[in-house]
């Protein structure tokens, strides 16, 4: 499809509704809601760069772009060291998850795969936890027959997880294993800590499971951190703007830019980035009361898909979990 030019102004009405509200047959246009679009802009209006009706094909117009989007507006729960598990003694292989939800985990949800489609089932053999909510669309137009489907900033706290050892696990590895607030999987693999947290450099929304590769010393917990991830991909903190405890955060400590190694592995930063809200960073740890307030605007060079395919979202997450659990 080629540049298709027209005469502005525009407006975008609501159509006339039919019958009751929340039926079926209410809506003219079953897709009703705010438009979309791959980035906007101003046009450049001088002369030298301005669109002139019936340029020749190929003929540059200019603009400037205008972008900045809503991604999380949300409460955290509170940090929780033994959330996602509890405290155990565990040899080498699966760590036990929660089996109950409550302090901001959801146990047994059911999300569908990015990569493969498939739909995942939390059950209680095969867990799956979701952290701050399950996300899911805030849908728009006609609840049965409209496709307008906007990702909500209420649901989109996704966080790093914090395994904490009660005695020296410096000589084995955990591998945390889920998926990113989209179903995409990931897992990240890092060395256990001497009496002390350590904590995964990825944000996961989902988790199925956590492994490691011997027996702990003495005990070991799993829960949420104070890492929050970004939903979409961030190069520089100023590109950021984000609302905190009421108050604008100013100072970069605890910003973490998108790792674009390609290929991401269970090793490398999180593909979007993150952020610490808590002590070492922005130094108001997570209460359950604090709402998080978090926009971005992605650099130019990154909203052009045709030439930056990970531009908005970073690369590929990493697919150890290739058989579909």
């Amino acid at each position: 499809m080629s540049l298709a030019p027209k005469a502005g102004p525009f407006i975008s009405y609501r159509a006339k509704m039919l019958g009751s509200v929340g039926t079926q047959s209410s809506f003219l246009n079953a897709d009703e809601g705010p438009s979309l679009f791959l980035g906007s802009g101003l046009l450049d209006p001088r002369f030298q760069f301005t669109f002139s009706p019936g340029q020749r094909p190929g003929q540059n117009t200019f603009g400037f772009i205008n972008n900045e989007y809503a991604l999380i507006n949300q409460v955290p729960s509170a940090i929780a060291a033994n959330n996602i598990a509890a405290s155990q003694s565990p040899g080498a292989g699966a760590i036990t998850l929660v089996s109950a939800s409550g302090a901001g985990i959801t146990v047994n949800v059911t999300i569908q795969r990015a990569d493969t489609g498939a739909q995942i089932v939390g059950t209680s053999a095969a867990p799956l936890l979701a952290i701050d909510t399950q996300m899911s669309p805030l849908r728009f137009g006609d609840p049965i027959n409209g496709s307008i489907c906007f990702w909500d900033p209420t649901k989109a706290i996704s966080r790093a997880v914090q395994i904490v050892s009660g005695g020296n696990d410096s000589g084995i590895n955990f591998t945390v294993n889920g998926y990113d607030l989209y179903g995409f999987p990931l897992s990240a693999t890092l060395a256990g800590g001497n009496v002390a947290a350590v904590t995964t450099t990825k944000a996961f929304k989902y988790i199925s499971s956590v492994t490691h590769t011997g027996s702990v010393a003495s005990t070991v917990t799993v829960g949420t951190s104070d890492v929050i991830g970004f939903p979409m991909r961030s190069d520089f903190f100023g590109d950021l703007a984000m609302v905190y405890n009421n108050t604008w955060v100013t100072a970069s400590t605890g910003y973490v830019a998108a790792v674009q190694t390609n290929p991401s592995t269970a090793t490398t930063g999180d593909v979007r980035g993150t952020m610490l809200v808590g002590t070492g960073g922005i130094g108001t740890p997570t209460n359950g009361t604090i709402r998080l307030q978090l926009y971005l605007s992605p650099p130019l060079a990154n909203m052009n898909i045709s030439t930056n395919v990970n531009g908005l979202f970073g690369v590929t997450q990493n697919l150890a979990q290739n058989n579909g659990t």
